[in-house]
């Protein structure tokens, strides 16, 4: 299983959940993988360990995707330690159950800049040097409440939306480039120990 040999990532919120799951999957597959997050560093250098146990290298790297200089410096980081990046995967996200007649407009404005600003800024400082190769492959994790909504979880259900969009409009923008962008849409995941040997 070599399908992604000789290839890079980039995984936001990588250190816990989908993203952790995804780390494993592509080191599996063959990757070199960045693993970016911005609390839990004990996990985070957990995985990056059963990263390279598997033969490839790997990096953690404690990124706020809402800040710019941040998202910059992840990416500055991974080019020099690993050489190039093949793969962004947009993961990092909060969730929060709120009432409307409660929710603050901090916390709103919280939700839609974690999902839709950290996804923009990292698309926007590493597609050009996907522009650059001349290929590839931003995956935006989004929501199935992007579509269906749930009481308590508009903020979140609004700004998973707002990935789908950004996605479906990024991908008809880089497709001549090489550049393929797509989003995944999760139900409802249940974590569940996995083995890191």
């Amino acid at each position: 299983m070599n399908r992604l040999a000789g290839k890079t990532a980039i995984i936001t919120g990588g250190n816990t959940g989908i993203g952790r799951a995804v780390a494993l999957g592509f080191a599996e597959e063959g990757a070199d993988v960045a693993v970016a997050y911005i609390a839990r560093e004990p996990e985070a250098e957990t995985l990056v360990q059963a990263i390279q146990k598997k033969g490839r290298r790997a990096l953690a790297v404690r990124t706020d995707v809402t800040v710019e200089a941040d998202v910059r410096a992840m990416v500055a980081l991974v080019r020099e330690r690993l050489g190039r990046i093949d793969i962004l995967v947009n993961n990092a996200g909060i969730q929060k159950a709120q009432p409307i007649t409660e929710m603050l407009a901090e916390d709103f404005d919280r939700m839609i800049a974690v999902h839709m600003r950290g996804t923009f800024l990292c698309c926007r400082h590493v597609v050009p040097h996907m522009i650059e190769r001349g290929a590839g492959r931003i995956i935006n994790v989004a929501s199935q409440l992007a579509y269906i909504g749930r009481p308590r979880y508009t903020a979140y259900s609004a700004a998973k939306g707002g990935v789908l969009a950004f996605t479906r409009a990024l991908a008809q923008e880089l497709a001549p480039s090489g550049i393929l962008v797509n989003a995944v849409a999760p139900d409802s995941i249940v974590a569940v120990a996995v083995g890191t040997a």
